[in-house]
């Protein structure tokens, strides 16, 4: 007997608790009874799974089934159920066509149980008329979406505008005020995400900090019994922190002051900022920060990363992988505390440069991004409005242009400081650098070794470490990241090292 699979897709997991999932299940095993056909009962379930962009055919089991049909898993002449074609696809007509003809053309027979049509490839092909009903009724299904989609955006605004509200679903250190009208704060779960963030402004990273606060004994936020990385790394991407109230569902843009505000945006782009450009360290974390430079640290000759080899006194070394494992570098080592000093006195100098040349005539980047922002939401509304009355495929795709533009923005944003924020937290790390650059680098504490980290690694994509330099004059080459738009620099470390036991005054030597 011929094989038959069902396909049951519903878009909300309200769904599940109705009549939706039974009433395709029941409908499948009649029609595969009364038509001889063999049910494998395999689960190609997409609940809770949403058909209008696609997602149930690129990340759901109907992408799933239709792999297995393509490796030859699933024989070619098996039968698809679908309860109707709004199960199969809601997406845009050109999309939800490609589907439907991939679908017949692998030799697939697709059967629609409402009415017990029956597509193939034989037929479509026969019967031109049988493929304009397809397109009719997949055109259908997308438009009833899109028109679902504006009302619910449309409820979305007009809750906005009330002020009120808009859902019991909060985080979990606010709750909802008996008459609803209102977020009250919990003070003992506001100060825990308030720690959260101190400890990560210092450069603790979020395995340091879940460690940090089961080690404390910290109650976590609902029932968990211990605090785990992703927790913490949720927390700190929360934009909720600031106030902000961000739907689940690209329905509206982000609502500022929604939520009473806990941590300031200052703090939190700064987290958002060293969250984006973590690299892994290596080692075990958290013991200690010997090099500030781990992870980012780069033979000048061979490009191989660079370790540190052993410890005398004071004085830590680093060398080349490649040159350590023998596999055909020749550098020697490189004297670690050296090549701090100097890198912090020049990121020191450099700051003040830059705090110099950051006048009043510079450009908030934050505000230019959201007026862009603004800017394109406005050309979307009145794409959106003009759509509904011409209903024309060029306005659908440029409307996806500017969402795609919109949503590069939003990304951007989460990582750039307004202007006053960067200002501040240069003339801090400035402050910290100058600060700290002829200190012995083991007397400092781990805290502060591992605030030195982060701002270190806030502005420089990469170190290299030439050992054996013109004259054996050990050389760094600092190389910024690329959004700070600066050249590279050399610095000879010769001075550093005498330094160490001596009171020269160190030399800089810059070069393009």
């Amino acid at each position: 007997m011929p094989t038959a699979y069902s396909y049951i897709r519903f878009s909300s997991e309200k769904q599940k608790l109705g009549d939706s999932l039974r009433r395709q299940v029941e409908h499948a095993e009649k029609y595969a009874a009364q038509h001889g056909l063999t049910l494998d009962h395999s689960s190609y379930q997409d609940l809770g799974i949403s058909a209008f962009k696609g997602r149930n055919a690129s990340e759901g089991k109907l992408g799933t089934f239709l792999r297995a049909v393509e490796r030859g898993v699933i024989p070619s002449d098996s039968t698809l159920l679908i309860e109707d074609f709004d199960r199969l696809s809601r997406d845009e007509i050109d999309n939800a066509l490609s589907l439907f003809l991939r679908i017949v053309q692998s030799g697939i027979t697709l059967v629609t149980l409402k009415d017990e049509q029956v597509y193939t490839r034989d037929r479509i092909r026969r019967d031109q008329a049988s493929l304009i009903v397809s397109i009719m009724y997949l055109g259908r299904a997308h438009d009833e979406s899109r028109m679902k989609s504006r009302r619910v955006s449309q409820a979305w605004d007009a809750k906005r505008q009330s002020g009120k509200p808009m859902t019991a679903v909060a985080p979990a250190w606010l709750q909802l005020s008996s008459d609803r009208s209102s977020w009250l704060i919990q003070p003992d779960k506001a100060e825990i995400v308030k720690k959260i963030f101190k400890l990560a402004l210092a450069g603790n990273g979020a395995p340091t900090i879940a460690k940090l606060l089961n080690a404390e004994r910290t109650p976590t936020m609902k029932t968990a019994l211990h605090w785990t990385f992703g927790t913490v790394a949720a927390i700190l991407k929360n934009s909720a922190v600031t106030g902000t109230f961000t739907p689940k569902k690209a329905i509206a843009a982000p609502l500022p002051n929604y939520y009473p505000q806990i941590v300031s945006e200052t703090d939190f782009a700064l987290v958002q900022e060293a969250m984006a450009k973590r690299r892994w360290l290596g080692g075990r974390g958290g013991e200690n920060v010997a090099n500030l430079f781990a992870g980012i640290s780069y033979c000048h000759v061979c490009g191989g990363k660079m370790r540190a080899v052993g410890q005398q006194g004071r004085h830590i070394y680093l060398k080349c992988q490649t040159a350590y494992a023998g596999m055909g570098c020749d550098e020697g080592r490189f004297p670690y505390r050296a090549a701090e000093k100097a890198v912090l006195q020049h990121l020191a100098k450099h700051l003040a440069n830059r705090l110099a040349r950051d006048d009043d005539e510079t450009e908030d980047a934050a505000i230019v991004l959201r007026q862009k922002r603004d800017d394109l939401n406005r050309r979307m509304k009145n794409l959106i409005d003009s759509l509904a009355d011409v209903g024309s495929p060029a306005l659908r795709q440029r409307i996806n242009e500017l969402q795609l533009q919109v949503d590069d923005i939003e990304r951007q944003l989460t990582t750039t400081l307004p202007k006053k924020a960067r200002v501040a937290a240069q003339e801090e790390a400035a402050l910290l650098f100058g600060t700290l650059q002829w200190s012995a680098g083991d007397e400092l504490s781990l805290e502060l070794r591992k605030r030195l980290q982060l701002e270190v690694r806030r502005m420089l994509e990469a170190v290299y470490f030439w050992c054996d330099a013109e004259n054996k004059r050990p050389s760094v080459a600092l190389k910024y990241l690329p959004d700070l738009g600066e050249r590279s620099y050399f610095i000879d470390v010769t001075p550093f090292m005498e330094k160490v036991g001596g009171a020269r005054t160190p030399g800089i030597s810059a070069s393009a």
